[in-house]
């Protein structure tokens, strides 16, 4: 069950509230105020997944409530609900409170919007799909191939005996052999369980690993790195230009290679992914330049987790694998279509793309959480002008939001094909008017980094 605590004017919320109707996947709480807020989130503890607050507060309350849940989460060392706040600060005072860094989820609805009510039944019922995308409440899988190589981890690791009971195999750095692993494997066991607080440590230790592999390895491991990823010279020569540091060059050259692996496992994604690959033209292009880009502007925002970094170049290579038209695949605004030159039906499969992916993404074993979301709202736009929902900024998930202005940039370097000084300071301005804010802030301050190191 997913719970949901609602702080501040309760008749206001109950309107919003029961157009969900009774549901037994989730449970809403209500609180009058700040003090009773408090007091139900101190005594039940990490029980609620989502927080909605603003509805009918003062301003110092909401964010003294805000800072509460904040420093409890830290004191426990947990992670933070997603918090939807209904408020009349800016995104800049919000930002600077670290509202959109503490959880990626996180969404912020202006007090003087139209169709508040509206707004807030949206955004809570976009956040409960989200909550309900994660496996388990408080687990997340993770294969047990990614295990089998190793002879400890660094959290414990958990069997799944229902949706409701897990049960602790192996604990944390504690030494186990090979045949531990085989046994479970041979049982049909394909996946183990981290506890959801661990996860991100979890992949951090793993990803330190692959590293460590990659150091070590002969030359010819590398080379079957840049043989997978089958770059063009225009690729290439992209990369050269972003001026990266050996390292982090290398580090975005395995995350490619691990994602392009995880994604063949799948048949017909496989046969989809090595049909663009054998073309070498702009979809294939297109998709790893946007695993490179986005993946440096992870870095910039201090996002430099595995896990993190898989998210978006899963995200890149299959956002667009459905398409095997590339004049269609370079349509990234509905209002840029000439409906003369394209069929109706063409201008439907431009329309329904990131649902389309999405659908065989939901379908994969194993990918880690938001993929599917990132994938299904790439041309969504802060504006709330994009496809295939028209989603607001607000809406928008933090690393949607990072990989949309990756994208955006990719599509710039396709239009102008060589970066200079002027087309880069051309770039800035036009990424500013369109990202400086909400969610999409902070990738904006990542990709504006990246280009002045280019200057």
């Amino acid at each position: 069950m997913i719970r949901v605590l609602l702080v501040g004017h309760r008749g206001k919320y109950a309107a919003v509230v029961q157009n969900f109707g009774n549901n037994p996947k989730w449970e809403f709480v209500f609180a009058e105020d700040k003090k009773h807020g408090s007091k139900i989130y101190e005594e039940a503890g990490e029980v609620f997944d989502i927080v909605v607050l603003g509805l009918g507060m003062a301003i110092n309350h909401s964010q003294e409530f805000y800072q509460e849940i904040k420093r409890s989460a830290a004191d426990k060392k947990m992670s933070m609900p997603i918090v939807l706040w209904i408020s009349s600060l800016k995104h800049s005072e919000l930002s600077a409170l670290g509202f959109y860094a503490a959880n990626l989820y996180n969404k912020f609805i202006p007090e003087d919007t139209e169709c508040l009510q509206q707004q807030i039944y949206d955004a809570i019922s976009i956040t409960l799909e989200e909550v309900s995308a994660v496996a388990a409440k408080h687990y997340n899988r993770v294969s047990i191939e990614r295990i089998k190589e190793h002879n400890y981890v660094n959290c414990d690791l958990f069997l799944k005996l229902s949706e409701s009971k897990f049960v602790k195999i192996i604990n944390a750095d504690e030494m186990f052999t090979p045949e531990i692993i085989d046994n479970y494997r041979n049982k049909g066991v394909e996946y183990l369980h981290v506890r959801l607080e661990d996860y991100m440590r979890f992949s951090d230790f793993i990803y330190s690993s692959l590293k460590s592999k990659f150091k070590i390895s002969a030359g010819n491991d590398h080379e079957v790195v840049h043989k997978d990823l089958e770059m063009t010279s225009f690729v290439l020569e992209t990369i050269n230009n972003l001026k990266l540091d050996e390292e982090t060059v290398k580090t975005l050259h395995e995350i490619g290679h691990s994602s392009i692996q995880m994604v063949k496992r799948n048949p017909s994604l496989k046969q989809l992914l090595e049909k663009a690959q054998q073309q070498k033209g702009y979809i294939y292009s297109h998709s790893l330049l946007i695993s490179y880009i986005s993946g440096t502007i992870a870095m910039k925002m201090q996002w430099a987790s595995f896990q993190t970094l898989q998210k978006l170049g899963l995200a890149a290579i299959l956002h667009d694998v459905v398409f095997d038209n590339e004049r269609l695949a370079k349509i990234d605004n509905l209002g840029k279509i000439d409906y003369q030159n394209f069929t109706i039906s063409e201008v439907n499969e431009i329309k329904k793309h990131p649902l389309l992916a999405k659908e065989l993404i939901d379908k994969m074993k194993d990918l880690p959480p938001d993929v599917s979301s990132i994938v299904s709202a790439h041309h969504e736009r802060f504006d709330g002008q994009g496809f295939p929902r028209a989603l607001t900024g607000q809406h928008i998930s933090q690393i949607t939001a990072l990989f949309i202005v990756a994208e955006d940039f990719v599509n710039t370097i396709f239009e102008y094909k060589k970066l200079d000084r002027e087309s880069i300071h051309q770039i800035s301005t036009r990424l500013k008017e369109k990202y400086d804010m909400g969610n999409f802030k902070r990738p904006y301050e990542g990709m504006l980094q990246t280009l002045n190191e280019m200057l």
